[in-house]
């Protein structure tokens, strides 16, 4: 066999060391025992995907090289996974002579409470090729060894705010229960005021716990991580993350032969459609969630590649899985990306001097999102205002938004439904003919608004109804307030 000096092998160990307080070994071994995600984080993985179903450890996996700094080239090979009590072990066959071997390990030291994430690496080439490989993979292992620590600590944190405390929940069975016996008990002519009131007292319940800031969300604001699991498909396995993270209703408009999911950028697609976003532009996305949108952005084969992307979220924990989740796409793509947390209104007090609508940063945009957020904007119309002065001539702002019919229901259910439940700030309840005239005051022209109500809330209640009580109560609320006159609509205007 041909050896030493025609074949040189090299070992290197990068290590990374967090507080046992952010991070449990479990946590770690569940990225370990996944490949496609451990694969996943490494920047130069652009698919990883299962070789044989009788070889579950086998897979294919895609690498997007760059020779001498300019020349960008696809690479195939074949990595077998390990796992470890401990860890995980990787093989791989990439060719020419060349193997490389991988020990993921993870362990507690005990005496500073600390867990401590390692790889060893062991590469076997030809002579010619070791200083290509090594500088390679120096860089790339150890901006994995970094993506994986994001990766498990925003896990472990979304594992600690997703948890329902028992008593809420029993709390809500007993409201359920309550309802229930009011509605087949009391008189028929009294069934429809003791229901709505047995569905407001359930909704301020359930509001108070979404509100509630020991469940890991910050005061006031309605989201943390809940739409992970709205996002599952059938059969994914509940420790894992889903593939998508959509926080939006969705747009459930379907044809005889697609079936609509609550995954799927439906809706995404048609406001980016309404905003005319072009190839090479600057583009500005408010409200992003935890990076879906971004992604979609950056990745979809039918959405124009912006040259700069912008983002602005306002819950730091957001914020903090959207730059994680990019990240993995940032080296395939020439888009200048910007995120930044904060409300999607600027404020003079504020001393976010980079907030992308401060009037004396010289940022414009061709394009600007609202993906169904800006009506719990305080206030919406400032925001349609700051947008304005930052859109670019012949810019164009569309938002998936909720307003109301421009003939309201005037029945006293519906009366009390939207005085009650006041999903929104009062100053934002506006209807479609408002939202038509509050745009062209602003200055925007050739004004769009087009009610997809339709095909929004009865679909995302059908939903959410099947997925637990909590869910339920919820799906009930928000079909009572599409019955009360609220309309779910695009709505879209351009600055000449």
């Amino acid at each position: 066999m041909v050896g030493w000096p025609f074949f040189l092998s090299y070992n290197k160990t990068h290590s990374k060391t967090l507080p046992a307080s952010d991070i449990s070994i479990d946590d770690v071994l569940r990225v370990f025992h996944d490949p496609p995600a451990l694969a996943g984080l490494n920047p130069l993985v652009t698919k990883c995907e299962a070789l044989d179903p009788s070889k579950p450890n086998f897979y294919t996996i895609h690498d997007d090289l760059r020779i001498f700094g300019s020349f960008k080239v696809d690479t195939v090979y074949t990595v077998n996974f390990s796992p470890t009590n401990d860890g995980t072990d990787t093989e791989v066959n990439a060719g020419l002579g060349t193997t490389l071997s991988e020990q993921w390990r993870v362990k507690e030291k005990e005496e500073s409470q600390e867990v401590e994430i390692s790889e060893k690496v062991t590469v076997r080439c030809i002579f010619l090729f070791l200083p290509f490989i090594l500088a390679t993979i120096t860089g790339a292992h150890s901006r994995l060894l970094e993506a994986l620590t994001e990766k498990v600590i925003a896990e472990a944190k979304a594992r600690t705010t997703a948890k329902v405390d028992p008593m809420g929940l029993a709390s809500l069975w007993y409201l359920e229960a309550q309802s229930s016996f009011i509605y087949t008990r009391i008189s028929p002519s009294s069934n429809v005021r003791f229901a709505v009131v047995c569905i407001l007292v359930m909704t301020v319940s359930l509001l108070w716990r979404l509100y509630d800031p020991h469940h890991g969300k910050k005061d006031n604001d309605p989201y943390g991580l809940f739409h992970l699991s709205l996002n599952k498909r059938p059969g994914e396995d509940e420790n894992d993350s889903p593939k998508t993270e959509w926080l939006n209703m969705g747009y459930w408009k379907v044809n005889c032969r697609n079936k609509a999911r609550f995954s799927s950028a439906t809706l995404a697609l048609k406001l980016i459609q309404a905003a005319n976003c072009k190839e090479g532009g600057s583009l500005l996305d408010v409200g992003h969630g935890t990076g879906e949108s971004l992604i979609l952005l950056l990745t979809h084969p039918f959405v124009p590649r912006p040259g700069h992307l912008t983002g602005i979220t306002s819950l730091p924990l957001h914020h903090e899985r959207s730059l994680e989740r990019v990240k993995r796409f940032a080296p395939a793509t020439d888009t200048n990306i910007s995120l930044h947390a904060g409300d999607a209104v600027y404020k003079q007090e504020s001393s976010a001097t980079d907030h992308p609508l401060n009037p004396s940063s010289s940022a414009r945009f061709d394009s600007i999102l609202a993906l169904d957020c800006a009506y719990h904007f305080r206030t919406r119309e400032t925001f349609l205002c700051q947008a304005f002065r930052k859109l670019s001539p012949a810019g164009r702002i569309a938002l998936a938004d909720i307003c109301f019919a421009n003939e309201l229901p005037m029945n006293w259910q519906a009366r009390v439904i939207r005085r009650v439940l006041r999903l929104m700030p009062r100053e934002n309840v506006i209807s479609i003919n408002e939202y038509v005239g509050r745009l062209e005051q602003i200055g925007y022209e050739d004004v769009k608004v087009e009610d997809i109500s339709e095909d929004v809330f009865p679909g995302f209640v059908s939903f959410l109804k099947p997925r637990g009580l909590g869910w339920w109560i919820f799906g009930s609320v928000l079909y009572c307030y599409y019955k009360a006159g609220a309309r779910f609509v695009i709505a879209s205007g351009s600055r000449t």
